[in-house]
């Protein structure tokens, strides 16, 4: 007995022959690249850290980590990577990872949060009066990541005075000292130090002043 095939079957056997093809062709298919995706938390708390700046070399490639800490690097050739986060506030990390074709490497990093401290720096740290000067000024900057109070100590020199003589500055910012000096209760040249403290730290100030009628002597040999 012999079976006629249509035209019509004919077709759709083609057909179904041909997507039996594809979809093998399909899983035969081989990945040539990898991915890297991670998330960046907090040492202390765990909690993600958005806005962190992730670099990735060799190739430079760079993103930030999103509300959720998560980042992510995709169609990465397979080889050895190193992945930097870096924020404010936060001391910076890195991490070396390996990229495998087909695979998703694990880009996971925590942060440690860097120390709060104030850093004080005091210019200029020497005022001469001389004999004329009437008022001087410093300035403090605060160089750290926190802010700090600090205080003046003139010690017993009744003859200088300082506005203000303490204070609290932010990180970040200045301020400014004024000091004066009233030569009628001067009576000679004064050479002195006087400390500026602030977080546990003292800072030193030199200050010179003459009266009115001290001379200058100058020997010629």
């Amino acid at each position: 007995m012999k079976m006629r095939i249509s035209k019509k079957s004919g077709w759709i056997v083609l057909c179904c022959m041909m997507v039996t093809w594809l979809l093998a062709c399909k899983d035969d298919v081989i990945e040539t690249t990898g991915s890297i995706y991670g998330i960046v938390n907090d040492v202390d708390n765990g909690e993600p850290v958005s806005g962190a700046h992730v670099v990735l070399n060799p190739g430079g490639k760079t993103t930030n980590t999103g509300s959720d800490g998560r980042y992510e690097f995709l169609d990465m050739d397979p080889g050895q990577y190193t992945i930097q986060i870096s924020k404010s506030g936060y001391k910076t990390n890195t991490k070396r990872i390996s990229v495998v074709a087909g695979k998703q490497a694990s880009g996971d990093m925590q942060l440690t949060p860097e120390p709060e401290e104030a850093d004080l720096q005091i210019e200029p740290a020497t005022l001469n009066f001389g004999t004329t000067q009437d008022e001087l000024s410093v300035t403090i900057t605060n160089k750290g990541n926190a802010a700090t109070e600090w205080s003046l100590d003139l010690n017993d020199n009744s003859w200088l005075t300082a506005s203000p003589v303490s204070g609290n500055i932010a990180a970040g910012k200045t301020q400014s000292i004024v000091f004066s000096v009233n030569r009628d209760r001067l009576s000679e040249t004064k050479n002195v130090k006087i400390s500026l403290s602030a977080s546990g730290n003292s800072y030193t100030i030199a200050i010179s002043c003459a009266p009115v009628t001290a001379k200058s002597e100058m020997t010629v040999t």
